[in-house]
């Protein structure tokens, strides 16, 4: 059995409209030719060229559940991202540590914490102060 083929940088520059294009020369189509594909296209089990998935096209059973799940698990995704950022600033110094706490600020907005708390602990660059916070978000309260 095959394995699924995914081209992702360009090898041969197509003449029509400047678009990439590349030649599989293990991979043939229905026709038993040699495939021409541009540049992000799907290769099937059978070396059959698909056309990579639009904006705006549906998605597969399979997809919507994936993007279910993470919306689901989410406020336990930020939590666990909150826990390896506190770490991280203990550690950090200067640009770094800025950059952190605009990561801190993302998750404790996706967190639906309050924007007056997320600036107050951003300010007081403090994270002791994180560090209680998601003591306290993590036994059941904390968004007030």
């Amino acid at each position: 059995m095959m394995s699924r083929l995914r081209w992702e940088l360009p090898l041969v520059v197509g003449p029509s409209a400047g678009r990439s294009s590349l030649l599989c020369s293990g991979c043939y189509n229905a026709d038993g030719l040699s495939t021409i594909v541009e540049a992000g296209h799907d290769l099937g089990e059978r070396g059959v060229a698909k056309k990579a998935p639009a904006s705006g096209q549906t998605r597969t059973r399979y997809q919507q559940g994936i993007i279910r799940r993470y919306y689901e698990h989410r406020d336990t995704l930020m939590l666990q991202k909150l826990g390896e950022l506190v770490g991280d600033l203990y550690l950090a110094e200067g640009k770094a540590r800025v950059r952190l706490w605009e990561r801190v600020a993302t998750a404790l907005k996706n967190l639906s914490i309050p924007a007056e708390r997320i600036q107050h602990l951003v300010e007081s660059d403090n994270p002791t102060y994180l560090a209680n916070l998601l003591q306290e978000l993590q036994s059941g309260g904390g968004k007030t």
